[in-house]
C-alpha cells in the first residue's frame, strides 16, 4: 500500500516538516513523487520503522543514515535489540506499578511496607541506560559512525562577561527567528537573521564560510545535542533553523 506524507505524519506522529527533512538529507526518500506529492511504498515504510527504532535507542540521524545505507545492515539484529530494550522498560513499569500498589496500601493501613530506598530504587533506569550504551557501542563498532563536527572554537581566553554577551546576542537572534517560524524561510527578515547568526559565529568562534554554515545547518538536526539546544528555545526551531540556513547557503554561492 502507498502512503502520502500527510498519512505517514498521522500514523507516526512525526510532523510533515520532519519527514521532508528526512527526504532532504537522504535518510528517507519517497519511492516517487506525483503531482508534487511524496508517495511512500512498503520499502519506505519498513525503513521508517527502523529509523524510529534507532531514534528510540538514542542514535542521531547521521548515524542512522550511515547504518541503513550499509549492505551488511541486519534488520533482525535491530529488531532483537529493540525488543530487548522494550522488555527492560516493561519490567521497570511493572516494578513501578507494584510500588504504587504498596504505597496505596501504606496509606490505607498506616503501616510502612517499603523503605525509602526501595521506593526510589524502582524508579531507576540504570538497566535501560546500560543497555542503550552497550548497544550503541556495538553498533558503532560494527557499522561505523558518521559524525559531523564544527571547527574548534577559539574561546580559551573568553571570560564570563564575554561568554555572557555572546550568549545573549545569539539568543536574541534565535528568539527573533522563533517569532517568525510561521513565515517561509525565504522571507528577507528570516534571511537577515540567519546572516546575523553566521556573522556571530565568525566574530566569536571561527571563519564561518558558506560551506561550514551549510554543514552546521545539517548538524543542527542530525546531532541531538544541537537539536535539543534549539528545541529548548522553541519547539520546531531546530528544523526551521536548519531549513533557513540551507536556503541561505543555496543563495550565497
Amino acid at each position: 500500500m502507498d502512503y502520502q506524507i500527510k498519512e505517514i505524519a498521522e500514523i507516526t506522529g512525526l510532523s510533515q516538516r520532519m519527514l521532508r527533512h528526512y527526504d532532504l538529507i537522504g535518510l528517507l526518500q519517497p519511492a516517487r513523487k506525483e503531482n508534487g506529492y511524496r508517495i511512500y511504498g512498503e520499502e519506505e515504510m519498513q525503513k521508517l520503522q527502523q529509523i524510529l527504532f534507532f531514534r528510540e535507542l538514542g542514535f542521531s540521524l547521521a548515524e542512522i543514515k550511515g547504518f541503513l545505507q550499509r549492505a551488511d545492515f541486519d534488520r533482525k539484529e535491530a529488531f532483537l535489540a529493540h525488543k530487548e530494550m522494550l522488555c527492560l522498560k516493561e519490567k521497570r513499569i511493572k516494578r513501578m506499578i507494584a510500588s504504587i500498589d504498596l504505597c496505596l496500601l501504606e496509606l490505607e493501613k498506616g503501616e510502612k511496607t517499603m523503605t525509602d530506598t526501595e521506593k526510589l530504587a524502582v524508579m531507576s533506569k540504570k538497566e535501560i541506560d546500560a543497555f542503550q550504551s552497550r548497544y550503541r557501542k556495538e553498533a558503532v563498532q560494527k557499522y561505523g559512525e558518521e559524525s559531523v563536527r564544527a571547527a574548534e572554537a577559539k574561546t580559551k581566553d573568553y571570560d564570563d562577561e564575554k561568554w555572557g554577551a555572546i550568549q545573549r546576542r545569539s539568543r536574541e537572534i534565535l528568539l527573533a527567528l522563533a517569532d517568525l517560524m510561521a513565515v517561509p524561510v525565504a522571507d528577507s527578515r528570516v534571511q537577515d537573521l540567519v546572516h546575523a547568526y553566521r556573522e556571530e559565529i565568525t566574530a566569536n568562534y571561527y571563519d564561518c564560510t558558506v560551506e561550514i554554515y551549510a554543514g552546521l545547518g545539517r548538524l543542527y538536526m542530525e546531532d541531538d545535542r544541537f537539536t535539543q539546544y534549539f528545541e529548548d528555545i522553541c519547539p520546531g526551531l531546530a528544523l526551521y533553523m536548519s531549513e533557513a540556513i540551507r536556503y541561505y547557503c543555496q543563495n550565497h554561492k
